[in-house]
This record gives structure tokens, sequence and C-alpha cells, in this order.
């Protein structure tokens, strides 16, 4: 059946007049065997938001460790409060970013903030490539970065 698969029966060009199953067979009846099978619809992933501090003083920026359980458990991230199922309330956001995981699609908004929160440390702006932050705090802080570059311009 696998040789069968691999050589006859392709989802692109099949050779349905070889195929010794095509008596049988739906896809070769109706005609347009290249249709079948279906393809799978994406299921819709569902919307989560959140919020990260952009908390910065002296050519640093303040981070912490994420909690060692759940989604990007133990990694460095900008500070904030649980990812949510409902939008934040409309706050100034130095930048909005958008974040695909595996089961969920993330809205984070990144806010201006004064002081530091939670357990962290000090990062200094020219080295946070060395703070192994995930992409998605990554892209946040480089997002902010660049917008502050867009306005001195």
């Amino acid at each position: 059946m696998m040789d069968l698969g691999a050589t006859i029966c392709r989802p692109k060009s099949p050779d349905c007049p070889a195929c010794p199953l095509n008596a049988g067979c739906s896809a070769f009846a109706s005609g347009e065997p290249e249709r079948f099978p279906a393809p799978k619809r994406k299921a819709v992933r569902p919307a989560r938001y959140g919020v990260a501090h952009w908390i910065e003083r002296s050519g640093s920026i303040w981070l912490v460790r994420r909690p060692a359980k759940g989604m990007l458990g133990g990694m460095a991230a900008l500070p904030g409060p649980d990812w949510t199922d409902e939008p934040a309330p409309a706050e100034t956001a130095l930048v909005h970013v958008s974040h695909v995981f595996t089961h969920f699609h993330l809205e984070l908004a990144v806010v201006a903030s004064d002081s530091p929160t939670g357990e962290g440390w000090w990062q200094p702006l020219d080295r946070l490539v060395d703070a192994g932050l995930p992409t998605l705090y990554r892209r946040a802080a480089d997002s902010v970065l660049e917008a502050r570059s867009a306005l001195a311009a």
C-alpha cells in the first residue's frame, strides 16, 4: 500500500488508470482525483492578550524570569501579568507585538513603566542579546527600540 501511494495514488497528478484499485475508488469515479483528499481546515487559534512592562534606567532594562512551569517556563522576559482571554484595558502602548504559539495567538502590548516589579535584574540594552530572551520578548524589545529610533530620526 505504501508503494501504491508513493508511485500511483499521489496527491498531485495521480496515475488512476494504472491503479489496481480504481474500480472502487471514489476519487477516480469523480473524474477529478486531484481534489481528494479534501484539504484539512486549519483550526482557528484562540486569541490571548498580554501586557509587558518596559522599565528602563541608565541604558538598562528590567527583566524577570518567567515561572518554571507554563509557557516559556524559566525564560527571561519583560515583566507583566499573566496572559488572559480578554483584551487589556486600552493603555497607551509603546508598541504592540503579535506572536503565534502552537495553540493560540498572542497580542502583547508593551507599556512604559517606572518602577521594577518582581525579582529580576537590569540588563544593559547593548547586551540584550546575552539575556537569552525568547522570540516573543526579543521581538517586543526590538520593536520598542526601533520605534524609539524612528521617532529620533
